[in-house]
Order: C-alpha cells, then sequence, then structure tokens
C-alpha cells in the first residue's frame, strides 16, 4: 500500500520502520515522523506478520498525513528480513532505521541530512535518550558518551565506540545508501540480539566520513516486554558470536587489502585505521563486553557453577580474557579492567559481587 508523490523515483531519506505487534505504540513514531520538517522523505513500514492491528493503525494514521509512504506486510521472519525489506525498496538518498515503539524530535531528519550533505558524510547520528513509556527521560546520551568535533573517519569512530566514549544507536543514525550498497551491507537473518550492532559496526568500518548531530534527537523506549528484555538468559551470549564473527570479518578485509598492496604505514590512512580498530576490538570490546555479559546473566540469577563451567569450557572465552589491554583513554577504563580481570582468575567473586550489586539495585 503507497500513497502520496508516487510519482517520483528519488527522495532524500527513506525511514524504515519494521512493525510487530505494535499497534499500541506505532502511532507514537509514526506521529513524531509525520511532524518532521524535512519534506522529501518517505516512510516505510514493513509489518513482519502481526497478529494485531499494528497494520491498520499504521494505515489510518498515514493515510492522512500527506506524507509520502508504503506499507508492506511479509510472512514473520523477525526484525532483520523487516529492515532487509524495507532496505531493498528504499528510495532515499540516505536511511535510517527507526523501530515502531521509538520517536524522534520534529528536526531530527532535517539536521541529520543536512549535516550528510554539508559534510559528505557516509554515517551521521545524533544523540539518543533512553526514555520510559510515559516520555520522561531516565539517562541522556551526554551523561554518558561524547559527540564528534569534526568529520572523522569512520574506522577512528568505530575504535571510539568500541572504547564506549561514543555510541550510535539505530534509532539515531543515518546512512548513505550507496555506503549499504557498495559494501553489500544487510542485517542478519536469525540473529537475536545484537543484529543492530553488527550492522553498524560494518558500517563505520567502511565509512569515509562520519558526523554527529550534537544534541539529542531520538528517543528509545524502555520497556520491560520489549525483544532485547525478554531474550532468554543464555542467548545473551549470542551477542558475544556477533563480535566473534565481526572480528573475523574485519581481519578478512584487511588481509585482502594488504595483498592487494594497499597497507601503508601512514598512520592516518584507511588502511592503518582499519587495523586500529581490530586490534581495539580484540584487546579491548570484546573481552568487556564478555565481562558484561557474564555479569548480566549472573545478576539475573544464573547459577555461578554453571556459569563457570561456561567459561572454562569455552577455549575462545578464555583466550579473549587473555588478550584484554587496559586502555587509559576508555570510557569506564578502571572498572572495565576491573571487571574483566576478575572474570578472568577469581570468576567465582566476580559472579559473587555483580549478584550482590544486582540485588541491590
Amino acid at each position: 500500500m503507497e500513497a502520496g508523490f508516487c510519482d517520483r523515483s528519488t527522495c532524500m531519506v527513506s525511514v524504515v520502520v519494521p512493525a510487530y505487534n505494535g499497534e499500541d505504540y506505532i502511532g507514537r513514531c509514526l506521529k513524531s515522523l509525520c511532524e518532521q520538517t524535512l519534506e522529501d522523505f518517505e516512510i516505510i513500514v514493513v509489518d513482519d506478520g502481526s497478529t494485531d492491528d499494528t497494520v491498520r493503525v499504521a494505515e489510518s494514521l498515514l493515510s492522512t498525513s500527506g506524507r509520502r509512504y508504503k506499507v508492506i506486510c511479509q510472512p514473520n521472519r523477525g526484525v532483520s528480513a523487516a529492515r532487509n525489506h524495507g532496505l531493498e525498496i528504499a528510495l532515499g538518498k540516505y536511511v535510517m532505521f527507526l523501530d515502531c515503539d521509538d520517536y524522534v524530535a520534529p528536526d531530527c531528519l532535517m539536521r541529520l541530512s543536512k549535516l550528510a550533505e554539508s559534510t559528505n558524510s557516509d554515517v551521521v547520528f545524533c544523540g539518543y535518550d533512553y526514555v520510559s513509556e510515559s516520555g520522561e527521560v531516565l539517562l541522556s546520551y551526554d551523561s554518558r558518551y561524547r559527540y564528534l568535533k569534526r568529520p572523522t573517519p569512520g574506522p577512528e569512530v568505530l575504535t571510539s565506540v568500541f572504547l564506549e566514549n561514543v555510541s550510535i544507536w539505530t534509532g539515531s543514525t543515518m546512512y548513505k545508501k550507496d555506503l549499504i550498497e557498495r559494501h553489500g551491507l544487510a542485517y542478519k537473518i536469525g540473529r537475536v540480539i545484537a543484529e543492530d550492532l553488527e550492522f553498524e559496526f560494518k558500517a563505520l568500518f567502511h565509512a569515509g566520513l562520519v558526523s554527529s548531530v550534537n544534541e539529542s534527537l531520538s528517543f528509545y523506549v524502555q520497556r520491560a516486554t520489549s525483544v532485547t528484555s525478554t531474550v532468554s538468559l543464555l542467548k545473551r551470549f549470542q551477542g558475544m558470536d556477533v563480535l566473534f564473527d565481526l572480528r573475523d570479518y574485519f581481519c578478512e578485509l584487511i588481509c585482502s587489502a594488504g595483498s592487494r598492496g594497499q597497507g601503508t604505514d601512514n598512520p592516518n590512512s584507511e588502511a592503518c585505521l582499519q587495523r586500529e580498530a581490530l586490534k581495539c576490538l580484540e584487546t579491548y570490546m570484546i573481552p568487556v563486553s564478555l565481562a558484561g555479559v557474564f555479569g548480566s546473566v549472573s545478576k539475573d540469577g544464573y547459577p555461578r557453577d554453571e556459569l563457570k563451567n561456561m567459561l572454562t569450557s569455552r577455549s575462545d572465552f578464555a583466550a579473549a580474557l587473555g588478550c584484554f589491554r587496559p586502555v587509559r583513554g576508555a570510557n569506564k577504563a578502571f572498572r572495565r579492567a576491573i571487571q574483566v580481570r576478575l572474570l578472568q582468575y577469581v570468576p567465582s567473586l566476580y559472579f559473587a559481587v555483580c549478584r550482590i550489586v544486582g540485588a541491590v539495585k
């Protein structure tokens, strides 16, 4: 189903909204898009086999909005398939993905696309705040992370993300569609956790320039029934598999470029920046994330003995912890070093501390 401006073959921005049983909250998401100050964009809702009135709510709201839109229905295949479907039919020069329970400020698309055009950036992002279902700010972006001071090479930004100094999120980031197509980027079907990080990290690895609007213009709604909050305890470890897959992906590309003679000793070259990002992933991001997952699962009550057995039985986990190298400039550097070393050398104590901290909170 489509409405409005159907005679045009292109637009500045396509916003892809995957939806599954979202009748209770997709209205706020779509209203925030209909209220955008940017005129030249399209809204693509991809319904992933909803069994409620998501499609009716979306169509009812969009059909009277005057905005260019599509509502696409597909059998239930998961959020990755829904995003990929929307990406395939997107006509925008830039693409943004917004989950149907989140929303954006009225000038979000205008400011992101304007910045992308003025800086010739492949990726642009803004701050995002965690908010309650009623819209109360629970945690602001600038209380945790930094913005970019200038347009910055993508691999350099990726290193900053790995060090937790900068953060991008699905609903706060706009990509040049040409970047996505040139590198064959897509959301991996079947991922139930961290599929968004995999896409984002690959995009940053390939991006020429990345820029930021230094203000929170996107709002990440915290719901008790969201996919992330309801995923089973052990499935959280699938996020580690994503990081290991990314490591292999980066290694393969860097080795391939080196075999073609594209390596250089210039520390500001793309090749050197990509190698630095890979090094940071291996020696910091992966071990820190491993400590985070074990801590989270332990805090939520998973038996300590079983966690310890998992830690000792998986050689890749032990190897990852052994690769850890502290980085002085990383966000929460001292805390992360303690977490990793405790998990590596005295896991029982680490699990006990996480359980206590979880109980206190």
